[in-house]
């Protein structure tokens, strides 16, 4: 199943991180390959901004200057993460403290 909005998630991220990917040294290829290897790091969403945790090679097309670009591969990072979330809950918020605190269990 082709996912387009796959598609402008991945060139908006690519475009976000290209400071970052121009910065990096190329990685040792894996594989036969006749360039150098570019590693990513991608959240990617549905059309519902749900995140998607099991995707393939297939489901990405990676662009740089206009031109489809090889993915060799796609792997889980399987890190830990440790996320807080500070909530203003002074008399100037307290009427919505009700949705902002909705928001933040969305994660859920």
């Amino acid at each position: 199943m082709r996912r387009p909005n796959l598609k402008i998630k991945t060139a908006i991220i690519l475009l976000a991180l290209s400071s970052t990917l121009l910065a990096q040294e190329p990685t040792p290829p894996p594989a036969k390959s006749s360039g150098s290897t570019v590693r990513l790091s991608l959240i990617v969403t549905d059309s519902k901004d749900k995140s998607l945790d099991a995707i393939s090679k297939d489901d990405l097309h990676i662009l740089e200057d206009k031109v489809e670009q090889t993915v060799l591969s796609v792997e889980a990072d399987v890190r830990p993460v440790d996320l807080g979330i500070a909530i203003d809950a002074s008399s100037s918020v307290l009427r919505y403290l009700e949705p902002v605190i909705k928001g933040a269990k969305l994660g859920r």
